[in-house]
C-alpha cells in the first residue's frame, strides 16, 4: 500500500463530501418505505405497506368504575395523554424499554393454583413523578393503544440479567467488508481512464468525461480484465459495487457521440 494509493483513497473517500459526484446524494429519510415506517412510529395516520390506510393512534376508552385498582381515580385524562405522548415520542428501542420499566412480568408461585397452565403474569404500572401507580391491565393497554403481544415481545427479547431490551436486528444483515486494497485497485482503475474534452462543457464546471466508445459495462469488463492480469490476479469488485462508487464518488459522464 504505497503512497500514491493511498493519496487516491483520501481523495475519493475522505473528502468526498466537498465535491461534487455523478450522481445526487440520496436522502433515505425521504424514501416511502422510510416515511411510512416513522409515521409508524409515531402513531400517525399513514398508508402501510399493502397500500391499506392505517388511522392514527388516540386514546382508547379504560375500565369502568367496577375496576379493581380504581384506575381512572389515580389518573386523569391529561395525565393519560402526557403518558400516551411520551410512549410514541420514542423510537422502538426505547417503547420496549418503556414497557419493560413499568410493567413487572411475575412468575407464578407453584404452591397456588397448581392446574394453571400459565406459567407467569403482568403486573402493570405507570409512573407518575416518582410516585408508581399500579393499573389494570385495560387501563394500560388503553392509554397506550398496544396490544397485549407487544408487552409479550418486549419482554421476550430482554437480557436476563439486566432487563435491557436487545438492539433489534429487524432490515439488518451482515455485509462482507471489501478491504482497502481492493477498492484502491478499483480506484486507481478509474484514474487511469484518460478523460476527454466536451465541446458543450462550461469553463468553470468540475464534471469530466470518458469517450463516447465507454460506457459503465464496458468499464467494469476492463476493469475485471486488469484484475485477473495483474500478478498476483485480483479479486473484482461485484458490479453493484462498481457502478455505486463510480455514480456517488467520481463527477465523470460519457461524451454522447
Amino acid at each position: 500500500m504505497n503512497l500514491a494509493l493511498l493519496q487516491i483513497f483520501n481523495k475519493f473517500f475522505i473528502n468526498s463530501t466537498k465535491k461534487r459526484s455523478r450522481k445526487r446524494a440520496k436522502n433515505e429519510n425521504k424514501w416511502k418505505k422510510n416515511v411510512r415506517k416513522e409515521n409508524y412510529r409515531k402513531g400517525l395516520k399513514h398508508v402501510n405497506s399493502v397500500n391499506n390506510s392505517v388511522n392514527a393512534k388516540e386514546l382508547q376508552p379504560t375500565c369502568d368504575q367496577k375496576c379493581y385498582f380504581k384506575c381512572n381515580s389515580k389518573i386523569s385524562h391529561n395525565e393519560r395523554q402526557q403518558l400516551f405522548d411520551s410512549y410514541y415520542s420514542c423510537d422502538f428501542a426505547g417503547k420496549r424499554a418503556f414497557i419493560i420499566r413499568i410493567v413487572e412480568k411475575t412468575f407464578k408461585c407453584s404452591k397456588v393454583n397448581k392446574n394453571s397452565m400459565r406459567n407467569y403474569s403482568f403486573k402493570y404500572h405507570f409512573y407518575l413523578g416518582n410516585e408508581k401507580l399500579r393499573v389494570c391491565k385495560k387501563f394500560y393497554l388503553a392509554s397506550l393503544n398496544i396490544s397485549q403481544i407487544v408487552v409479550y415481545f418486549a419482554h421476550k427479547n430482554k437480557d436476563s440479567v439486566s432487563g435491557t431490551p436487545f438492539e433489534s436486528k429487524a432490515g439488518k444483515h451482515v455485509k462482507s467488508k471489501i478491504s482497502n486494497e481492493r477498492k484502491f485497485f478499483f480506484i486507481e482503475h478509474i484514474d487511469s481512464i484518460p478523460r476527454v474534452e466536451s465541446h458543450y462543457c462550461r469553463s468553470d464546471t468540475s464534471k469530466q468525461y470518458f469517450e463516447s466508445s465507454l460506457n459503465l459495462v464496458k468499464l467494469y469488463e476492463l476493469y475485471k480484465e486488469k484484475c485477473e492480469n495483474s500478478v498476483p490476479p485480483k479479486i473484482a469488485v461485484k458490479i453493484s459495487f462498481y457502478r455505486n462508487i463510480f455514480n456517488t464518488e467520481f463527477n465523470i459522464e460519457f461524451v454522447k457521440s
